[in-house]
This record gives C-alpha cells, sequence and structure tokens, in this order.
C-alpha cells in the first residue's frame, strides 16, 4: 500500500531531536493551553498529547472533517491504577475519572475539541500499536482521502518498573493518497517500531526502510 504524508508532528520529552519537516515538542509535560478549558480539565498525560500532536498537524477546520486512527500501548494507565488505588482503600471510584479511564479517551476528546463527526478507530496492539496504527490508517485511505494517525504512550504511572522499557512519546501524522512511501506486511517478524523510529524513518533521519515485527516501511525513489 502507497501512501504520502502532509504533515509530522511528534512529543518527544526531553530529546534534542531536529530535523526538517517535523514539529517536535520536547516540553515533559505536553501542552494543552491552546484547548478549551472544559476540555483541558480532562486531559491526562496522554490526552495532552495526543491533542498537541494533532492540533500541529492542521487547522482547526481540517481537523473537523478528517477521520483519525488512534492507537496506544497502555492508554490510560495513569488514572487507570489510581482508580484501582483509590478503590482498595475505600470501595468507591468517582464516575468522571471511570468514564475517561477507557483506551479511546483521547480519540472521543479529539472529537469532541474539534467538533468532528468522523470516523475513529482507537487501537491497543500491544508492541504493534504503532504498526498497528499505520496499517489501519493507510488502509483507511481507500475510502478517504486524508487520515490522521495519533499514536504515543505516556510515562509509567509511579509503579515499579524498568522505565527504560517504558517509551514515553506520540507522534501524530497526516497521511494521504500518493506514492512517496510503501507499507507492506512482514513475513518474519522484525525488532519493533518505535514511535521514536517512526519520527526518526518519516523525517529522513533513518534512512529509506524500517523494519517492524509485524509491517516494513519504505521510501519511494
Amino acid at each position: 500500500m502507497n501512501f504520502k504524508i502532509s504533515a509530522l508532528a511528534a512529543w518527544l520529552p526531553g530529546t534534542q531531536f531536529n530535523a526538517p519537516g517535523i514539529k517536535v515538542f520536547a516540553d515533559e509535560t505536553p501542552s494543552a493551553k491552546h484547548l478549551p478549558l472544559p476540555i483541558k480539565r480532562r486531559l491526562s498525560t496522554i490526552s495532552k498529547a495526543a491533542l498537541l500532536c494533532a492540533s500541529a498537524l492542521a487547522d482547526a477546520e481540517t481537523l473537523g472533517k478528517i477521520p483519525l486512527v488512534f492507537a496506544s500501548k497502555w492508554g490510560e494507565w495513569t488514572r487507570e491504577i489510581e482508580l484501582l488505588r483509590t478503590w482498595a482503600e475505600t470501595h468507591e471510584v468517582s464516575q468522571g475519572n471511570f468514564s475517561l479511564s477507557v483506551h479511546n479517551t483521547p480519540a472521543s476528546l479529539f472529537s469532541l475539541t474539534f467538533a468532528n463527526r468522523e470516523t475513529y478507530t482507537a487501537i491497543a496492539g500491544g508492541d504493534d500499536s504503532a504498526e498497528s496504527a499505520l496499517t489501519e490508517a493507510v488502509a483507511q485511505l481507500l475510502e478517504h482521502e486524508r487520515v490522521l494517525v495519533v499514536c504515543g504512550d505516556e510515562p509509567p504511572p509511579g509503579i515499579s518498573a524498568d522505565e527504560a522499557r517504558f517509551e514515553a512519546a506520540c507522534i501524530g501524522i497526516l497521511i494521504e493518497r500518493g506514492n512517496d512511501f510503501s507499507l507492506e506486511c512482514n513475513t518474519a517478524a522484525r525488532g519493533q517500531i518505535s514511535v521514536s523510529a517512526l519520527a526518526e524513518f518519516f523525517s529522513g533521519t533513518r534512512g529509506n526502510a524500517l523494519a517492524g515485527r509485524a509491517i516494513s516501511l519504505r521510501k519511494n525513489a
């Protein structure tokens, strides 16, 4: 399947990554200052990152008319773990926090923010989440001229873990019909394609090919 990219943005906290053609946000906490106050009050870190990257790709009118594919390995895990801790201590949970703990929260808040009534897809694909999101979005080009892809995760929520295993990053990609890049399904699994690897590849700083566990990407001549 072939496609092209019209805009690219990424939240890569603490990074020094700099390349033409990509907007990079390096603050440890994604900014939400550009969003309406009722929306800001509901945002977790991953939701802030998702809306920050999406907002950087096009104007509000365009973002209100485009389908979205959102993917995350962990989703709203900070809110989910806090809910479990509260339940363990009090046997009560906030209905508001419970309703915002679902995996598709960033996608639904995107719809509310931009009054978007197009379809959205929320994917939880484990280690293959980024690859699954891109595959789904490219496939949707059969029905749509453009598709917005947002994929990422927030930092580990204060649990005992090797934090090096968890990438806190988010990428937004606005893809269109075209022949700049090719996506193929792999017959043999290779290394995982991370969010930061996608940012490097599509911005032209990682060579002309990228192979993952489920897909291979190639920049066409």
